[in-house]
C-alpha cells in the first residue's frame, strides 16, 4: 500500500513539474527582427522624417505580436555612420547581415528617405525599403513607397504623373497605409477562424470571427483568405512540403478591437468553408492574396 501510495505522489510531482516547466510560448517561435535606423539622402527635413517612418514601421510590426523586435539601442550606430549614409541609398546587405547577427537578428529591415521632385513641380518624400534574410544572406523584398503608390524598384522612377490629389490632401497617411500594405505582403498573418456566428439558411457559415484585427493592420472591407494546409513527405529525401490551397475568400465586415474581426462568407463558398470547419481540417486565414489551386 505505500508502494502503490509512494507511486502515485511520484506521478502526481512529476505532472506539477512538466505544468510548471511547460512554456506554451515555446511551441510557437517569433522570429526576431532588427529595423536599422532609416538612412536619408540629407535634404531639409529628411532626417525627422526617416525618424518617423522607422518609428511608424516598427510599431506597425510590434502590434501584430508575430515578431520580436531587437532594440533600437542595440546596432549602436554612431553618428559618423549615419552621416556617412547620407547620399547612400543602402548599407550593403553583406554588411548588414554581419550586424543582424551580433544582435541576434533572424531578419533585418532597412529603409532609405528621399527627396524626388516630380513633373508639377511637387516635391515629396518617397520611402525605400528592403528587407534581408539573415542566415541566407537573400533580399527578400525592395520596395519603393511614393505618392504613386507601392512599386517594385524596376518602376519604381515614375513620377511623371505628378502627385495624385488624394495624395496631397493627407501624404503621411498615405505613406503608413503603404507601409501596412508592405508588412502584409512580407510578413503575412496565418490566424484561426474562431467560430461561425451566424449561418445562412442551409446551415452553412455566413459569417465567421477570425484572430486578427486592427494590431495586423486589418480594416472594415479587406479580403482574407482561408486557406487549408496539407503536407506531403518524399520518399526520396524525407523531406516535409506544405501544400496549401483556397478554400473561400471572406470579406471584413467589423473590426472588434486590436485581436478580433467579423467576416463574411459568400454562399457560394459558404458550404465548403462549413464543411472544412466541421471537420477541423488543418485551415487557417491570411491576409496574403492566393489563387485557388
Amino acid at each position: 500500500m505505500q508502494n502503490k501510495t509512494s507511486f502515485v505522489l511520484s506521478i502526481g510531482i512529476f505532472l506539477i513539474m512538466c505544468h510548471l516547466s511547460y512554456d506554451g510560448s515555446a511551441q510557437t517561435p517569433q522570429k526576431s527582427i532588427g529595423i536599422y535606423p532609416f538612412s536619408n539622402d540629407g535634404s531639409s527635413g529628411c532626417q525627422a522624417q526617416a525618424n518617423q517612418y522607422w518609428s511608424f514601421t516598427s510599431d506597425a510590426l510590434n502590434k501584430t505580436g508575430r515578431f520580436t523586435l531587437v532594440d533600437r539601442s542595440r546596432w549602436n550606430v554612431a553618428d559618423e555612420e549615419l552621416e556617412r549614409q547620407k547620399g547612400e541609398t543602402f548599407l550593403k546587405s553583406e554588411d548588414l547581415v554581419e550586424q543582424g547577427k551580433r544582435v541576434g537578428a533572424q531578419l533585418v529591415l532597412q529603409g532609405h528617405v528621399q527627396t524626388e521632385t516630380y513633373s508639377d513641380g511637387t516635391k515629396y518624400n518617397t520611402l525605400m525599403l528592403q528587407l534581408i534574410d539573415v542566415e541566407s544572406n537573400r533580399i527578400i523584398g525592395n520596395d519603393v513607397i511614393s505618392p504613386n503608390g507601392r512599386q517594385g524598384w524596376t518602376n519604381a522612377f515614375t513620377f511623371d504623373k505628378g502627385v495624385p490629389d488624394w495624395f496631397k490632401k493627407d501624404p503621411e497617411s498615405s505613406i503608413r497605409k503603404h507601409i501596412q500594405e508592405f508588412i502584409a505582403e512580407y510578413f503575412p498573418i496565418e490566424v484561426p477562424i474562431v467560430e461561425i456566428t451566424e449561418t445562412n439558411k442551409d446551415g452553412n457559415a455566413s459569417q465567421v470571427l477570425v484572430e486578427c484585427g486592427e494590431n495586423d493592420g486589418i480594416t472594415k472591407g479587406k479580403k482574407l483568405f482561408v486557406i487549408e494546409r496539407t503536407s506531403r513527405t518524399s520518399t526520396r529525401t524525407g523531406e516535409v512540403e506544405n501544400l496549401d490551397r483556397m478554400i473561400a475568400q471572406i470579406n471584413v465586415e467589423e473590426v472588434q478591437g486590436g485581436t478580433f474581426s467579423v467576416c463574411s462568407v459568400s454562399k457560394k463558398e459558404a458550404a465548403a468553408l462549413t464543411a472544412k470547419i466541421n471537420e477541423k481540417a488543418n485551415i487557417f486565414v491570411t491576409d496574403k492574396n492566393m489563387k485557388a489551386k
